[in-house]
């Protein structure tokens, strides 16, 4: 198991995903395999990861030979990306392991099993304690959705007890080619900004409380960034990790909003 310690986060321009994830990428992801877990929060970016952002780390797979598949996580668009269709399909195979995981009932696809998991999320952030949960929260309990989990237990623990337990270890992919800011209460607008980056956390070995300690630790940051608390950021940008951009609102399937938003959310934010 690794050593407890800052969680070291590769900061990218999003043009540069291949490269960013090439770093992360440990060395048993080409023996092993990697399944591509595609987690989307709403139809089209950014509430889902940019296909640009899904092709580049495609070619990423493929120069490296690299044998993949993926899957969908979350609410996925009506059709699959066009450009995952290089990489395996999601298995119809309905074999499944049953096992019991943070309490919970779950049979996730024997294609998984000691796979690499190389997890894509938008960046869909919230504010810092605010009552949705970050980026990597939400990713890990889509995945507890996916394997089909039964009880009453904590989704964002039983995603993290697969991330630990079923797969050979992750990578997570967080697409903030464009960034959607939700709204600090229910009657406010989400806003979506461009900052053009893509941050890249990968590991190996660890149980599933420290997987879950460091979802918690990265969502924290993307909440508040200026808070860097347990956070080591590396990597080509890693000084300006969150640039200060416009942001614009937005509706659920990607259009500007008609209402006019209040001065307050005008305000550019990080990211």
């Amino acid at each position: 198991m690794e050593a407890p310690g800052p969680v070291r986060l590769v900061v990218d321009a999003a043009e540069r995903v291949g490269a960013a994830l090439a770093t992360a990428l440990p060395a048993h992801a080409r023996r092993r395999g990697v399944v591509v877990l595609v987690h989307g929060r709403g139809p089209a970016s950014p509430w889902r990861p940019a296909d640009r952002t899904l092709a580049g780390i495609v070619a990423s797979c493929i120069d490296a030979g690299i044998s993949a598949a993926w899957a969908p996580l979350g609410r996925a668009p009506d059709g699959p990306p066009g450009v995952l269709s290089p990489l395996a399909a999601p298995s119809h195979d309905r074999r499944a392991l049953t096992v019991q995981l943070a309490g919970s009932r779950c049979t996730p696809p024997l294609a998984w099993i000691g796979r690499h998991a190389v997890l894509v999320s938008p960046a869909v952030i919230g504010p810092a304690g605010g009552r949705d949960g970050g980026p990597l929260g939400a990713a890990l309990a889509a995945l507890a959705m996916a394997a089909c989990a039964r009880g009453d237990g904590d989704p964002t623990a039983i995603g993290a007890a697969l991330l630990a337990q079923v797969f050979a270890g992750f990578t997570w992919v967080l697409d903030a080619r464009a960034a959607l800011l939700r709204p600090r209460d229910h009657h406010g607008v989400p806003h979506s900004s461009a900052p053009g980056r893509v941050f890249v956390h990968g590991a190996t070995g660890l149980d599933p409380a420290e997987v879950l300690a460091r979802a918690h630790t990265l969502d924290r940051w993307c909440g508040a960034p200026d808070a860097a608390a347990g956070i080591a950021p590396c990597g080509p940008l890693a000084a300006d990790p969150w640039p200060v951009v416009p942001a614009s609102p937005v509706g659920v399937d990607g259009p500007t909003w008609s209402l006019r938003p209040r001065v307050r959310d005008r305000k550019a934010r990080r990211p």
